[in-house]
């Protein structure tokens, strides 16, 4: 019996020595450094003209043209505007512009400089 005891006690030892050591790791907080921050004055960067295909405007949003791929939605003037592709050159606009016709016979190429309208005869004497 006093065989058995022992044992148990020995095994008892040896769980208890062999348990679960974790190592205690310091935290070392993360440095702060300070830089000095340079604002640069209010520089308004100039966004390219470019040319798209407007294929509708509507007063109230159209679920239809808002499903399309690749639709460009804005609002002007409280009306919801439908455009399609950013072309570079008012001649790739009108190419695009007769592919959709068919589809979208009100379609037109509209110019747009720094996001806003401007007039196709004041684009096609800057560009």
């Amino acid at each position: 019996m006093k065989t058995v005891q022992l044992f148990l006690i020995s095994l008892f030892l040896v769980f208890i020595s062999c348990g679960d050591k974790k190592e205690k790791k310091e935290e070392i907080p993360p440095a702060i450094v300070e830089e000095a921050v340079t604002v640069a004055p209010d520089v308004i960067v100039e966004k390219p003209m470019i040319f798209s295909v407007q294929i509708g405007a509507f007063s109230k949003e159209n679920k239809l043209f808002a499903a399309i791929s690749n639709i460009e939605i804005s609002t002007e003037n409280g009306m919801f505007v439908y455009r399609l592709g950013s072309f570079e050159t008012y001649k790739e606009a009108r190419d695009s512009r007769r592919k959709l016709r068919n589809t979208y016979p009100g379609a037109f190429v509209q110019a747009l400089k720094n996001g806003n309208r401007i007039e196709i005869k004041n684009a096609l004497k800057t560009n």
